[in-house]
């Protein structure tokens, strides 16, 4: 029997249901323009289940194949508009991901380990971490004690003066952007090499 990925945590497996992560193909709805599981891209990304989907952006799980890591891979593809435009926004997203990797790393901070266009869009890859966002957990628990916000905004805010020193910044800080990070929700490795 064939030995491949999960599409929805990477880790090997040899049939649906994922035995990892429950991730079953057959119930996946993508819609609109999103790729399809298993694409690959630059011929050495493959592009794993749909994680977000932002008004200009789609971000996907993926594997790289050298070196062998689960990342995000992040899809600049506005829906339409003028090709001047796009192509406008298509350079501008390129320009802020190269200057990101080639920043110093930032701890807490997802880091771009690449950049690449394709297909009309521009792709950025990022560092994966497993975790439940902010707004999950809000959603699941209700409001946050003052003193469990505050311990959870120091490092959030030490990573942004870090990025802001670098005269980098995020621009788009929120709950669905903040990842609690949990040694019992991790799955497989995180990625530690530039790709």
């Amino acid at each position: 029997m064939r030995m491949e990925r999960c599409m929805g945590c990477m880790e090997r497996l040899r049939k649906y249901p994922c035995p990892n992560c429950g991730y079953d193909p057959q119930a996946e709805v993508n819609g609109g323009n999103a790729l399809p599981a298993g694409t690959v891209l630059a011929g050495k990304l493959q592009v794993g289940r749909l994680l977000a989907r932002r008004e200009y952006c789609v971000t996907y799980l993926g594997w790289a194949l050298a070196p062998k890591q689960r990342v995000s891979i992040v899809e600049y593809c506005p829906a339409a508009g003028d090709q001047s435009i796009r192509r406008e926004g298509v350079e501008q997203f390129l320009g802020k991901a190269r200057r990101v990797c080639a920043a110093q790393r930032v701890p807490n901070v997802a880091w771009v380990l690449g950049v690449f266009q394709e297909n009309s869009a521009a792709y950025a890859i990022t560092e994966h971490f497993w975790g439940e966002t902010l707004a999950e957990r809000l959603t699941r628990t209700g409001p946050m004690p003052w003193e469990q916000a505050q311990a959870l905004f120091r490092p959030v805010l030490r990573a942004m003066g870090q990025l802001h020193r670098q005269y980098l910044l995020h621009l788009n800080l929120n709950p669905d952007n903040l990842l609690l990070r949990s040694e019992e929700r991790r799955v497989g490795k995180e990625c530690r090499s530039r790709w």
